[in-house]
C-alpha cells in the first residue's frame, strides 16, 4: 500500500516485470533506448496503479488485460510500421490500472 518509483536501470536485459499490489508504481523509461530486437515488460496491477512514462519517439504496444480495471496507452505503434524497436507491455490489471503516458 505504498508507492514505488523506478527508472530504466531496472531493465538489465530484454525483459522485466513489475507487480503492484494495492499501491502505485511509476516506471520512467524516458532515458532508455529500446534495442532493434525490442523489449518486453510484464506488468501485474492488483487493486493498484502502474504508470509507465515513455518518450515521444518510443514505439509502444500495450496488451495488458483489464479485469474489472483499465489499461490505457497514450503512446502506440503507428499503423504499417515494422516490428523493430518496439516496447511490448503485457500483463494483467485486476481491479487496478495500467497506463502509458508520453512525456518529453
Amino acid at each position: 500500500m505504498g508507492e514505488r518509483k523506478v527508472n530504466g536501470r531496472m531493465l538489465l536485459g530484454k525483459s522485466a516485470s513489475s507487480i503492484t499490489l494495492m499501491g502505485s508504481t511509476v516506471i520512467d523509461l524516458r532515458d532508455i533506448e529500446v534495442p532493434a530486437s525490442g523489449m518486453h515488460i510484464e506488468v501485474i496491477a492488483i487493486m493498484g496503479e502502474t504508470r509507465i512514462i515513455v518518450s515521444p519517439d518510443m514505439l509502444v504496444h500495450l496488451s495488458v488485460v483489464p479485469i474489472m480495471g483499465e489499461a490505457i496507452s497514450r503512446a502506440d505503434v503507428p499503423f504499417g510500421s515494422n516490428n523493430q524497436g518496439i516496447l511490448e507491455i503485457g500483463g494483467v490489471a485486476l481491479m487496478g490500472s495500467v497506463s502509458v503516458r508520453v512525456v518529453p
